[in-house]
């Protein structure tokens, strides 16, 4: 088990996503090498095919965090894209050979800042996916209310 803790923008966010990659470098390149083991062309699980494996497994794991944070991440005062959710990273891994591949990846969430939805404090912003979604109809954010104003309290 591996835990990433830390204060706001300390910096949790980008080293669960190192020790992911690194995690699914290791695996594939462990596929990989099984793969080759097993076959009996010369050169099998080398250059490219590595790269691509490696390149594969990486973005299965990788790629969900975009969406994650798009629902739960918002600018805070301290960090433009601060993590507003707590995150538990399950890697299924399976034995090949004498070590073990990561087969799967089971990610649950825990919203921490409910209230951000309804209201923030001044100089911050509600989820990013807010205004995403505007944006994308080709509506002006700052024209809704809700996502604009800041509470009285940190006014």
């Amino acid at each position: 088990a591996i835990i990433v803790n830390g204060e706001s923008g300390a910096g949790k966010t980008e080293a669960c996503r190192q020790v992911l990659r690194y995690v699914s470098r290791c695996s594939a390149e462990c596929r990989v090498a099984a793969n080759a083991a097993a076959s009996t062309a010369p050169g099998a699980g080398t250059g490219a095919k590595r790269e691509e494996e490696v390149a594969r497994l990486e973005a299965a794991v990788l790629d969900t965090a975009c969406v994650l944070e798009a629902f739960g991440n918002a600018r805070t005062v301290r960090n433009d894209n601060s993590s507003r959710f707590g995150k538990l990273t399950c890697l299924r891994v399976a034995r090949s050979g004498a070590s073990g591949v990561v087969a799967g990846c089971r990610i649950k969430t825990l919203l921490l800042e409910r209230s951000r939805v309804a209201t923030h404090a001044h100089g911050e912003r509600s989820f990013h996916i807010f205004y995403w979604l505007l944006e994308a109809k080709g509506l002006d954010p700052a024209s809704f209310t809700m996502l604009n104003a800041a509470t009285e309290a940190s006014a």
